[in-house]
């Protein structure tokens, strides 16, 4: 590695920094200011975040958390205790004991706020899948081949068909 190294300064003494790519160029700029070449991946994209991407993560955002939950449910208690007064008092409520009313609300606040926390989930994944695919550890066959490659090495170094330990 220090070959590498010196090679690398020998090349950037010699012809400077207009032979390199403007990639290279920013990341040898980085390193001379003592700065961080990585950027975090979750404030870049969150500068990049259409009005519709910020909508979708402040409804994932809001239907995720236990405030949600508890309005929710109390206002589904609200809703029965409501139509049950009213049903019993003035002889049929808007809507009566099967809840039909509330079923249709309660499927649509579903439909439209599943496919937004998916959306957004998939979103914020997109990003992180991409750097794993970039820098993932090889394949099952590859590193079988290698242990293969490994063990005919040792058999050849060592003059022999059994390992012993």
């Amino acid at each position: 590695m220090d070959a590498d190294v010196m090679q690398l300064a020998r090349q950037l003494l010699d012809s400077g920094l207009t032979r390199l790519s403007e990639r290279e160029q920013r990341i040898i700029t980085m390193i001379a200011k003592r700065s961080h070449v990585a950027r975090n991946v979750d404030t870049v994209l969150a500068e990049r975040q259409t009005f519709g991407e910020r909508l979708v993560d402040r409804v994932a955002q809001l239907g995720g958390s236990w405030g949600f939950i508890a309005i929710f449910a109390g206002m589904l208690v609200a809703w029965v205790v409501l139509n049950t007064v009213i049903l019993a008092r003035s002889g049929g409520g808007f809507d009566p004991y099967p809840y039909i009313f509330l079923n249709l609300i309660l499927s649509m606040v579903a439909a439209l706020q599943a496919p937004m926390i998916l959306m957004s989930l998939c979103r914020r994944l997109r990003p992180r899948l991409a750097a794993l695919a970039q820098n993932r550890p090889p394949s099952r066959r590859l590193r079988r081949a290698a242990v293969r490659r490994q063990a005919l090495t040792f058999r050849n170094w060592s003059g022999s068909d059994k390992i012993k330990v």
